[in-house]
């Protein structure tokens, strides 16, 4: 009896287990790996020239499903965009100190009679704005399908980090 518990206890557990099918973004030799779970936004141009900016439907065996149509082979894919979250975030921050630079210092010239755009502060925020807008344009990056990078599905689910 004990036995037939545990076996159907078994069976049903093990029905509500399946394999998720997961696309791996990989550096070939160097360990650096990025993960696309179902839902996901991936960004990718094929080789046709087409660019695709959509959740990730399907992972199939060689293929998958972007937005609600477009089946690609993972053969004809040319590149993937990723963004870079942590420059993309601190880029933002950057450029809205800089402008709350700016903002502070001329009001705190108009409270006290004062010029309100010196030189020094435009230069001070105009600088911090600039570096946050450029860490902003260099936030997106390619990953070029070839010899290096490689597209792969894998049928485990993702490790926990």
């Amino acid at each position: 009896m004990k036995r037939w518990l545990l076996f159907a206890f078994l069976f049903f557990f093990s029905l509500t287990l399946n394999a998720q099918s997961t696309l791996l973004l990989e550096k070939v030799g160097y360990g650096k790996r990025f993960y696309y779970r179902l839902d996901d936004f991936i960004r990718l141009k094929t080789r046709k020239g087409l660019v695709y900016r959509d959740n990730l439907n399907a992972i199939y065996d060689s293929s998958i499903l972007v937005g609600a149509q477009f089946k690609l082979d993972l053969k004809d894919i040319l590149y993937v965009e990723r963004d870079h979250y942590f420059l993309k975030k601190f880029g933002r921050y950057t450029f809205g100190a800089g402008a709350l630079f700016i903002l502070i210092t001329s009001i705190n010239a108009l409270a006290n009679n004062e010029q309100v755009f010196t030189p020094t502060n435009l230069i001070i925020g105009g600088t911090v704005m600039a570096s946050g807008g450029i860490m902003i344009a260099f936030s997106r990056h390619r990953y070029k399908i070839g010899l290096t990078w490689k597209l792969k599905v894998i049928n485990r689910p993702l490790p926990v980090p």
